[in-house]
């Protein structure tokens, strides 16, 4: 479900296991946009940028267990 309040864009997505989905959503969209990437010229700096930005943003699978019991 997504909803727009005055200050907020709220995605929910019920799931049994939600940091498990997290970092499925968030590797599949690195993998997606790699894929991508790989189809066009290096000088894309941004795309390269962007991927970069996401996977700094992945919390490593150790982390999850921790902070996601």
């Amino acid at each position: 479900m997504v909803r727009v309040t005055e200050n907020k864009l709220i995605i929910e997505i019920e799931s049994t296991f939600p940091a498990l989905l997290l970092r499925d959503l968030q590797e599949s969209l690195l993998t997606l946009l790699r894929r991508y990437n790989e189809d066009r010229p290096e000088d894309r700096l941004d795309d390269v940028n962007c991927l970069g930005l996401l996977q700094a943003l992945l919390p490593s699978p150790e982390d999850y267990e921790r902070i996601y019991p």
